[in-house]
């Protein structure tokens, strides 16, 4: 995790309790140099990183994982990865 995003999930929790919200982190291998395939799938760990085969989440499964986590509101105020 990058420094910056470090500082925002420290600051994260001491938000007014009313104000909800998921810090969503995806696989080490996720962008552009790893485009990957479109599975349907992925996992959902906690703040600390899942490692699937290849290390790598592709870009329509971690925007699937992203939308659903919002839409289905399982993970509040909480720092998630997504894998493949």
């Amino acid at each position: 995790m990058t420094s910056v995003s470090a500082l925002v999930t420290d600051d994260l929790p001491a938000t007014p309790e009313s104000l909800t919200w998921v810090f969503v982190s995806p696989a080490g291998g996720f962008g552009a140099h790893a485009p990957g395939e479109r599975l349907g799938t992925y996992r959902v760990g906690d703040d600390v990183a899942l490692h699937p085969d290849g290390g790598a989440i592709s870009g329509p499964d971690y925007a699937l994982g992203f939308v659903d986590l919002i839409e289905q509101n399982t993970h509040t105020r909480a720092h998630v990865n997504l894998a493949s």
